[in-house]
């Protein structure tokens, strides 16, 4: 989805005076090596009806230890996710029966790990509804003055402009699965309601507006085998199921979120907001630079080995980065599922 939001800007926007890159710190992760390629992987659900989308994102684990580090938690993938990225094949049909899909429930899942004593799990996770273009541009604004409207960009992310559309409740639930004893515990959950009458939709779980959480994890898995899986639900009249699939993008999801204005302002770090967009381009440019200069006998070219997507300037510095380098062309012999 991203990556090709970023094709079609690489291809319109003209190359404008950077911004501060002090802004940037370890979790604004690019594409670039095959290690960050792999890490940006993300869990997308899907409530799709006749004239709105509910929409759940997740990714970005990170296991906590109590001794103060972190290691990545990277997603379980099929070899037809792998190289059918972002494409409609990639896509999960879920079930129509109401409440818990269980054509969904192993969709979005990650890689085995070992359960740290008082250790805890964080990870980027983002809820919003988004709604369709009607021809008649007609809104039926909330009547009431005291309605509930949105306050901030994220609520914004999460209203609707013809109040009271949405029929159905999406929720979405982050489970630990147990390895050891099957069991199964929630971690985490989420979900998007009607509101009649209001633009805003009534949301449940734990917070829908912000995008990183950090959960500890429970007593009873510590030392264990486990694993994570999203898993959605739904509940009302509409005949249509949910969708699953898992995405890839060109730069960590959180990177938007950050510095999220408490007014109705626009963020800075919107895709299409011309000096953000400049910073992305400049820090996939350092980490190219970066990747060529880290071992001169890597065998293995950077995801964007021959990419022609950057903003020509940034383009004809890469290249000189790259000349003699006796890199295997083969990406999929550089990284592994």
């Amino acid at each position: 989805m991203f990556t090709r939001l970023l094709s079609s800007f690489f291809a319109i926007q003209l190359l404008l005076p950077s911004i501060a890159f002090s802004m940037r710190d370890s979790t604004d992760i690019t594409y670039v090596k095959p290690m960050d390629y792999r890490y940006l992987w993300y869990g997308e659900i899907k409530d799709k009806f006749d004239s709105l989308t509910v929409i759940y994102q997740i990714g970005e684990f990170r296991i906590h230890s109590s001794q103060g580090t972190s290691d990545r938690l990277l997603m379980q993938l099929s070899e037809s996710q792998w190289r059918n990225e972002n494409l409609p094949s990639s896509i999960t049909e879920g079930s129509p029966v109401r409440g818990r899909d269980v054509l969904l429930e192993n969709t979005i899942v990650t890689k085995p790990f070992i359960a740290p004593p008082h250790g805890a799990v964080s990870f980027y996770r983002m809820v919003a509804v988004e709604q369709k273009c009607t021809e008649s541009g007609n809104s039926s604004y909330p009547v009431d003055p005291n309605a509930d409207v949105p306050t901030t960009w994220r609520e914004v992310q999460l209203s609707l402009q013809d109040a009271g559309i949405l029929p159905d409740t999406s929720s979405f639930i982050v489970e630990l699965v147990n390895l050891t004893d099957s069991s199964i515990a929630t971690i985490d959950s989420v979900c998007i309601m009607p509101n009649p009458g209001n633009m805003l939709v009534a949301t449940g779980g734990t917070d829908a507006v912000s995008t990183m959480f950090s959960v500890a994890l429970p007593a009873s898995a510590w030392g264990d085998s486990v694993y994570l899986r999203a898993v959605p639900y739904r509940w009302g009249s509409s005949p249509l199921g949910m969708t699953s699939a898992m995405i890839h993008s060109s730069f960590s999801m959180s990177t938007l979120y950050k510095g999220m204005p408490s007014t109705l302002s626009a963020p800075s770090r919107l895709i299409n907001h011309p000096t953000f967009y400049d910073t992305l381009m400049h820090w996939i440019l350092d980490d190219l630079i970066a990747y060529h200069e880290s071992d001169s006998a890597r065998i293995c070219a950077p995801v964007l080995f021959e990419s022609t997507s950057l903003p020509e300037p940034l383009m004809n510095v890469y290249l000189s980065y790259k000349q003699g380098r006796g890199y295997l062309n083969d990406y999929w012999a550089c990284a592994e599922v």
